[in-house]
Parts: structure tokens; sequence; C-alpha cells
């Protein structure tokens, strides 16, 4: 998905969030932002200031992952909490395509979504 952040045209990648009435809402964030691009193997970073506890992590520079969508050769990201050891969120993201696979464990429930289908908007 294409949006403009700070003025700028960029990838992004639509997110809930609720808020302190526990309502969800979506926020627009930039994938580039969040999922650091070119990435490296075992680099850690916190990818929001709005939250300070999460810990990003490459964990693969060359996942390999089959959707519906077809097949992707995909970085990995691993999502950390220092407040919940518990909490995982893993994404695969395709260079040129975006998030295919995500998957977090919360509370000891498994929660997976994929990619089953896209378009390449014209350069």
């Amino acid at each position: 998905m294409k949006a403009h952040i700070d003025g700028h045209e960029c990838d992004a990648f639509v997110e809930s969030v609720e808020d302190e009435n526990e309502f969800t809402k979506l926020k627009i964030s930039s994938v580039n932002k969040y999922f650091r691009y070119p990435a490296t193997l075992g680099d850690s970073y916190k990818p929001s200031k709005d939250a300070p506890t999460i810990v990003m992590t490459v964990t693969a520079l060359n996942g390999k992952i089959t959707t519906k969508a077809g097949e992707f050769d995909c970085i990995v990201y691993t999502e950390t909490s220092t407040e919940d050891e518990a909490y995982t969120n893993t994404s695969w993201v395709a260079p040129g395509v975006g998030i295919v696979k995500t998957q977090s464990v919360q509370n000891g429930e498994t929660f997976t979504s994929e990619l089953v289908s896209y378009t390449l908007a014209d350069e």
C-alpha cells in the first residue's frame, strides 16, 4: 500500500491499535520505519517511540514462504516485548511487495494472517 506520511509517499501498512477507551482504530505506518530495510541479520532496534517496550530483531534474511498469493523470499522480523516474555510477533516481509505473513503469540494463543492476493502498482 502506498501512503503519504509526513509529506512523502512511502510503502505503508495498516495496523490496529486499541486506545485508552478500548476502541480499536486503524493506524497507517511507514513500512521502512517499522521494518528497517536494508536489513542486517541479528540487528535489534525499537521500531516506535510510541511503544518503548517493543524490540524488533531481524531473524532471517532469506525466509522463503508460500502463501495463497505465491512463494516469496522474505526478510523475517521478530517483535518481542520487554514487559511480556510470552509475546512474540513474527512478520515475513518481501521486498517490493510488503508483509506477506504475520504470526503472533499472545497469552498462549497463536494468531496467523497471510497474503492471499496482490497487484503491484505501476511505477
